[in-house]
């Protein structure tokens, strides 16, 4: 018999006044190099298994990091996963061969390298502007894309985009319609999590509420359905987990998602909706529109991940932020313990 097992887990500041007469750039510095380390003791006491297969994301290199390593053990080939919009992936197919393994799996997923800060920046005279990579007819394509989470073509959809007035006008810039966009989620959305949210569009607008991806989901969403290119970024703080730490009814493990736009001339510009409804009392309300610390590790860009499971078929993974594995083998899945640890270190 074959059993099935898969995790999933979802999952300083400036104030700006925007006019079409004013011209930014995204000002980029290293903020810090940094080694993070997810680690999974996995146990079911009741399987015999005789495969495990396991898939890890591969932490691209964005404007937002620089990624020297990413590794997996137990040891995975890179490969592309199957979606129209294909990440890098390791997977491991990992046979049973000694009486551990068959109730008994450790993961550990490895990152290192640079993280940069970003900001939103007025252009002055003296400015030396760095060079805006132009979006790819591909990457334009893929991050305007809809799908099963960033469903805006929803007749639900449009009627919110409506009552809302969120539909740009053609004297508006990029700029300034994201901007408007994060200020009306802002201020109209109460942040909320569980661990089985819907965080399809459709259901965070009509709810009023959700989590960080929920929110970053919607605020891309708003932009794809106005032709700006526009994505998530989902993974972790670069900040060690705490033992005890909760988010919700589960043990938090940094877990977060963000988002981007792709303004024309300025490249991506980093968007925590979340951040800004949960910590940002400012009158203006901008401090996480255009502004990144540099305290993050992406784990993958962009939701609807499809995975060779091998023995299952192919399936449609939202996103992650840690490790997907399926098993096969006799007796059942109950009684399961999943320990979790996430630890980063700053190098020098």
């Amino acid at each position: 018999m074959k059993i099935l097992a898969c995790t999933l887990l979802l999952i300083g500041s400036i104030s700006l006044a925007y006019s079409q007469e004013t011209k930014y750039f995204i000002k980029t510095e290293s903020s810090k190099k940094v080694s993070a380390k997810a680690t999974y003791k996995i146990n079911y006491p009741n399987l015999e298994a005789t495969e495990w297969v396991i898939y890890a994301p591969v932490a691209p290199n964005i404007p937002s990091q620089s990624i020297t390593k990413s590794s997996m053990s137990p040891t995975g080939k890179l490969v592309d996963e199957l979606s129209a919009n294909p990440r890098k992936f390791f997977v491991s197919r990992f046979p049973v061969r000694d009486k551990a393994a068959k109730t008994e799996m450790t993961i550990q997923l490895t990152y290192e390298g640079t993280l940069f800060s970003r900001q939103l920046t007025p252009m002055t005279g003296e400015t030396n502007l760095p060079k805006v990579k132009e979006l790819t007819a591909a990457e334009r394509k893929a991050y305007l894309r809809e799908n099963e989470l960033n469903n805006f073509t929803d007749p639900d959809f449009k009627k919110w985009l409506t009552a809302k007035k969120l539909e740009k006008d053609k004297s508006e810039s990029d700029l300034d319609f994201a901007r408007r966009v994060f200020l009306t989620i802002k201020s109209t959305f109460k942040y909320e999590y569980t661990s089985k949210m819907d965080r399809k569009a459709t259901s965070v607008c009509q709810a009023g509420q959700s989590d960080c991806g929920g929110m970053g989901v919607l605020f891309v969403s708003v932009c794809r359905s106005q032709g700006i290119p526009a994505r998530v970024l989902y993974g972790r703080w670069a900040i060690s987990s705490q033992v005890g730490e909760k988010l919700g009814e589960v043990e938090y493990h940094q877990w977060h998602a963000k988002a981007e736009f792709y303004a024309q001339g300025i490249g991506w510009v980093p968007v925590d909706v979340s951040s800004g409804v949960l910590h940002d009392k400012s009158k203006e309300g901008l401090k996480f529109f255009g502004n990144d610390r540099g305290d993050f590790i992406t784990f993958h860009v962009d939701d609807e991940l499809v995975l060779d499971t091998f023995h299952f078929g192919k399936a449609k993974v939202p996103l992650t932020q840690g490790p997907v594995w399926w098993v096969t083998g006799q007796g059942n899945l109950n009684n399961a313990t999943i320990k979790e640890s996430w630890t980063v270190k700053e190098l020098k």
